[in-house]
This record gives structure tokens, sequence and C-alpha cells, in this order.
């Protein structure tokens, strides 16, 4: 399970009798980052990668004040603790109370301030929001947007597979992303320093399909007037990636499967072999098993290749990842200027999740960039959705489910669970007075993910008691 970090902000005051950071290193699943106040910079701090922050309060930094006026302005996602170094009369504390979610003030006792920490942090992380940390944070996989467990168990076999030289064999439809997945293997390789060279095996004739693996020496045919480097070649001490390698003849085949059993080719028209140091992945969209049947794929290369194999199943097997894919899009969009800060409405996105998707994450991005781009609005609806089906979708239709039994399941699912999780959320916060800490401990959910819900539904999290400073909520002075 992925530690969680806590940010010290103030950890070299001298005042404190309490060593914070040697108090939270004891602190099990916990990994601490320190900076001054002095060091801190405020416009760099949501950039930060931290699950929450103990701010240390001491009245003699004035940078302290700006950090408050900064949180006002642009509140954090995370818990934020502060501890007072001094005794603060009650409208200081008021005042801080506005903007931290939970405080103490000296001489509070390690204890107390574990306890206090450990509440804001709320449980553990689930496993796959654990694993998906583990995957960006430690092996570097950003790349994949990944909500679904069966998928998240898939590419957590990537950083096992990378450690390896043997060949691999990537399987999925079109359009699911193995080149992605391939390249995220050899980033996480001892050759990532050197070449990664595609290669699409469907898109050369046959009779190029040998001088463009292989290359040619000079002479080799009728205008080769000098010797030429083929693709095994320029991905020397690097990866060789061969997408639709069922479209390689027989006669292609066979001098593939020397290449992996002997590490070594023949240009065409040398009169020796080379040796080849390049590791093979490749990829196919379609059932080599079945090619093997009706002799179109050899049986010895398909079992030289299948040593290691990643399947990636289509995006309508795993309609829990569309919600994180389709933010990358309309970050991507917006991050190249087109069009502005996008988001999609709840319609649009159940629109998205009922579509068979042939086309996989390729189509998807396609549709959503399209969506962004013409879109005038801010919030791009199901009208702004266009889909390369001829069922039309109307929202009256999305209500009641499209046309086949396993849709109209799901959307119904899908509608039940956002109507519970709405009536929960908004009770809890009412309950909690808007504390959304308390409410998240109250539902057993990181509070994060609680504030999440709390940002899809529009919960208002304010109440009475947290908009007047003379009655404070309960339990906070």
């Amino acid at each position: 399970m992925a530690p969680r970090r806590v940010l010290i902000i103030g950890a070299d005051a001298t005042r404190s009798e309490i060593d914070l950071p040697a108090l939270l290193a004891k602190v099990g699943g916990l990994l601490v980052d320190q900076v001054s106040w002095n060091d801190l910079k405020l416009e760099r701090l949501h950039d930060r990668q931290a699950h929450a922050v103990l701010a240390v309060i001491d009245g003699a930094h004035e940078l302290t004040a700006r950090f408050l006026s900064f949180l006002r302005s642009q509140p954090m996602p995370i818990p934020i603790l502060a501890f007072f170094l001094l005794q603060a009369d009650k409208k200081e504390v008021r005042a801080i109370a506005e903007v931290v979610d939970d405080f103490v003030v000296a001489p509070a006792g390690p204890t107390e301030i574990g306890c206090r920490l450990g509440r804001l942090l709320g449980p553990a992380p689930t496993e796959v929001e654990a694993l998906r940390a583990k995957l960006t944070q430690e092996h570097g996989l950003s790349q994949f947007a990944v909500q679904s467990p069966a998928f998240l168990k898939v590419i957590e076999t990537i950083p096992k597979i990378a450690r390896s030289e043997a060949p691999v064999l990537i399987t999925g439809e079109t359009g699911v992303g193995k080149e992605l997945c391939a390249r995220a293997i050899h980033h996480l390789s001892t050759r990532q320093s050197h070449p990664f060279i595609p290669m699409d095996c469907a898109a050369l004739p046959e009779s190029l399909m040998e001088n463009e693996m292989f290359g040619h020496s000079r002479g080799a045919y009728t205008g080769a007037q000098m010797e030429q480097k083929g693709l095994v070649a320029l991905a020397e001490k690097g990866t060789l990636f061969l997408d639709e390698i069922d479209s390689l003849t027989l006669s292609a085949q066979a001098k593939l499967l020397r290449l992996l059993q002997e590490h070594s080719y023949r240009p065409l028209g040398a009169d020796r072999f080379c040796r080849s140091d390049a590791r093979v992945i490749a990829a196919t969209n379609s059932n080599l098993e079945q090619l093997l049947k009706e002799g179109k794929f050899r049986r010895d290369l398909y079992y030289r290749l299948d040593i290691l194999q990643i399947h990636i199943p289509p995006l309508r097997e795993r309609c829990d990842d569309i919600p994180l894919l389709a933010k990358r899009v309309l970050d991507s969009v917006e991050a190249e200027g087109g069009g502005g800060r996008k988001k999609l409405s709840n319609t649009a996105l159940r629109k998205l999740q009922a579509h068979d998707w042939p086309g996989n994450v390729r189509e998807l991005f396609n549709v959503l960039q399209r969506a962004a781009v013409l879109s005038s609005m801010q919030e791009i609806g199901p009208q702004d959705i266009i889909l390369n089906s001829k069922r039309e979708f109307s929202e009256d239709a999305l209500a009641a489910g499209p046309g086949t039994q396993s849709n109209k399941f799901r959307l119904a699912r899908t509608e039940a669970i956002e109507k519970f999780e709405k009536s929960y959320v908004s009770e809890l916060m009412e309950k909690h007075h808007g504390n959304i800490t308390r409410a998240a401990m109250e539902a057993g959910k990181e509070r994060r993910a609680f504030g999440r819900l709390v940002g899809k539904y529009q919960v208002d999290r304010r109440s009475p008691e947290n908009c007047n400073l003379n009655h404070p909520p309960p339990g906070r002075i």
C-alpha cells in the first residue's frame, strides 16, 4: 500500500518542544516532508504531492498571515491541521478555523497531535487508490488514466515485465492503447535511454517489408547505391515495437523467429549475418490462436512471442475509466488553448458510458476533443457528444436507457447510485454543519474522496455555524 505524505510547514521553529517530524515518522504508513516558512513558496504550494498539511502557526512570522490569506483565496483540496506554538486568543483561533480543518494549541502533547492528524487523513486508501498511486509515483505510469480494478491489475504487471528481456505480446482491440503500453515497458526498462522504434507491419507491402525491417547492403538491388539500416538496426540496445504482427508474411515471420532465437539477421544483399541487441515487443488485435489453426501464423513464432503476454480489455468492459479519461482529454484541450475550461454534465457522462466504443480509447478521445472545441458552453451536454452510431441519444432516452438490456441495467444502476450518494452526502454534511472531515469519518471514506463527492453533487458546505464567528462549529473551540 502506498504511503501517505504529510507536509510540515514551519518545522524549523525553535520554540516548539515537540519534534513534529520525529513524531510523525513513528506513525505507520506516513512519509514526512518539511519546509520552513522562509523557504515556502505559496504559488507552488498546490504542486506539492501531499495528503495533509501540518502548519506550525507562529505569531512572530508574518508569513503565517500571508499563508492564511492565501488559503482563503485558494483553498487546498487536502486537510490542514494548524498547531499554535503560543497561546492564542479566541478571535485569532476563530479566524484561522475558517480556513483550516482542525487545530491544536500548545502545550498539546504528541498523542493529541497524532490523533488529530490521523482523523484528518481518514481511513487508509483503498486497494485501487493505493495501486494507482504506486503506479503513478513509483513507476511514472501517470499516462494511464485507470479506475477499473481489473485493468489496474493488468497495468501492475508492466514494471515486472519491464525488468525482463524476454519478448512481449500485447493483445487487444484497435484503439485500446497497445503502443502506449509498449512505450511504458520501454520507459521502465534498462533500455529507456536507447531508441524506441515502432513499426506498423500492416502499413507496408510484402515487397518492402524485409527491406524496412532488416535494411540492405550496397548493390542489393537496382538503385541501392548505398547501405541502408533497417528498423532492427535502428533499435539497437533499445526496443523494437511490431504493431499488427499478424500482418507479416510467413517468410517474414521465419526471419523474425531467427531474430528472436539467435539475435541475428541478414540485411538484403549482405554476405554475413548481423548481431542484434534489440528487445522485441509485438502487438495484435487479431486472434492468433485462430490464425494458427488456419495456417496463417507460425506456431513456433507464436510460442516464442507468448512468453510474456498482456491483454488490454476494451473500453466497454471498463466504463469506470471513462470519467478519468474524459478529464484527461478536457485538460489537454484546455492546455492547448482549444476553447477554455470545459466539464462534462452528468447526462453527457452517462451517454459516454452507455456507448459501446468500437474504436475504444482512441474514439473516446476524438469524440471529446470535438465536443470540447465546438461546444460554446462551459458544460458539455449530451447534445455536444456526437457518436459514430446509428442510435439516437436524447436525454429522455438516456433516462430510460439505450436499446440493449445490458446498457439499460448499467444506466439504471448508475442513476440509483448517484441518487443514493447525493442524498447520503447531503445528510452527512448537514449533520456535521458542513465539516467535510467529520462527515468523511462517519462515512468511512478518505477525506479527499468524500470531498470529491461533495463537489460532484454540488452539496452546500456552508452552514449557519460555519458562517458565524461568534458561534463556532461544535468541537472546534
